[in-house]
């Protein structure tokens, strides 16, 4: 993300989500999001089949606040799932 290697974060995109919204849309959201803060995992669970839901810690101007992020596991790797083009991958 800091760096602007937009590229290499659609390789931990998960495969459904890349299929739903395309490899340009999911770049662009990407592109857009902000998340050049410390995450701190709070904790994670299990919610369906296989996705999994992290829950992060993190202080955004001052405020504390949890954001969730849902994972599937695709090759051995954790991928992200997006919600959708408009919340990005946080919730």
């Amino acid at each position: 993300y800091r760096v602007g290697d937009f590229e290499t974060m659609t390789k931990f995109t998960a495969a459904e989500s890349l299929l739903k919204y395309g490899k340009d849309s999911v770049k662009s959201v990407y592109q857009r999001m902000e998340f050049g803060y410390p995450l701190d995992l709070v904790s994670m669970n299990e919610t369906d089949n296989g996705v999994y839901e992290l829950r992060f810690g993190v202080t955004i101007k001052a405020t504390e606040l949890i954001r969730s992020m849902r994972c599937v596991v695709e090759n051995d790797t954790a991928k992200v799932l997006i919600f959708d083009t408009d919340n990005y991958p946080f919730e």
